[in-house]
């Protein structure tokens, strides 16, 4: 059984980086919200998939999300 970690904000451009480089050996969850004011209005998150990486669309100060 991999370790499990939960990155908030995964799809941004740190998050990003450090969900790619924790990929291996680890099994990674991704939590964002996908703000089209960062992420513009239809973000690319295909990379995550390919990477077998998990994604759940939520906001971090949703308590039923988290």
């Amino acid at each position: 059984m991999l370790p499990k970690i939960l990155i908030t904000g995964g799809a941004g451009f740190i998050g990003k980086k450090l969900a790619l480089k924790l990929s291996v050996g680890n099994e990674i969850h991704i939590l964002d919200n996908l703000n089209p004011q960062i992420h513009g209005i239809n973000p690319d998150i295909s990379w995550m998939k390919e990477c077998g990486i998990r994604f759940h669309f939520g906001d971090i100060n949703d308590i039923a999300t988290i």
